[in-house]
């Protein structure tokens, strides 16, 4: 994966905390921290930039 590709996500506050309980929750399951970290592809903002999940 380069920087070229990806970029961070620009998330809404409500889809940060989802994955923030996701990453608690599979804490618990596996017994180590987890962090989840979202990208977007610079191919899809071309497509449409002004999409946001």
């Amino acid at each position: 994966m380069s920087e070229k590709e990806y970029r961070y996500a620009d998330l809404k506050p409500e889809v940060v905390e989802e994955i923030r309980l996701t990453e608690k929750r599979i804490s618990e399951k596996t017994g180590q921290p987890i962090t989840l970290i979202a990208y977007r592809s610079d191919a899809a903002a071309e497509e449409d930039p002004t999409a946001m999940i």
